[in-house]
């Protein structure tokens, strides 16, 4: 059998003005992992950055932990004095950046396709055209030596006429 569900009362530590819900209950399956994007929904945190009473929880897909069930959770904080949520006056403390807000669909300055460039990308476009600039100016004939069935798996086009090596080579003077 399950265990039942059992209520978990959570408090938003530090608070500030501002922010999300300072409070809240969430139910929980004791022997269920923990739900961290449940505990970041819930106080309108960022799932990532969520502690509960100081404490990292190691989380996987989904912000859920699996190594760490709910009832192993609250009997290691009940072990060390810390509050267990098991009513509204000794809540879990959960710390955590506020959760970004999402974008209103009237609004001009947001994207709405899915492929933006990030900042670091858009900085690096003079860098990129540069490349390009320069790539265009290669030989024909290393080009021709390199058909586009060979280099599909390449990251990078390998020029044959390439004097200068990718990597330093390391020259020793023996004159003594």
């Amino acid at each position: 059998p399950a265990p039942p569900l059992r209520t978990v009362h959570l408090r938003r530590s530090p608070s500030p003005p501002d922010a999300a819900p300072e409070s809240a209950a969430i139910a929980v399956d004791g022997g269920g992992g923990v739900d961290l994007a449940l505990v970041g929904r819930a106080l309108g945190l960022d799932p990532a950055s969520v502690r509960l009473n100081g404490y990292f929880v190691s989380r996987g897909p989904g912000h859920v932990s699996t190594a760490v069930t709910w009832g192993a959770l609250l009997a290691f904080f009940a072990a060390r004095g810390l509050p267990t949520g098991a009513d509204p006056t000794a809540p879990v403390a959960v710390r955590g950046r506020p959760a970004p807000s999402p974008p209103r669909p009237g609004d001009p300055g947001v994207l709405q396709s899915s492929k933006r460039k990030s900042g670091l990308e858009t900085e690096n476009c003079s860098k990129k055209s540069k490349l390009q600039h320069n790539s265009s100016a290669l030989s024909k004939s290393s080009e021709e030596l390199l058909s586009d069935e060979i280099t599909l798996g390449l990251k990078r086009r390998l020029r044959l006429d390439d004097m200068t090596p990718s990597k330093r080579i390391k020259q020793v003077d023996y004159n003594s």
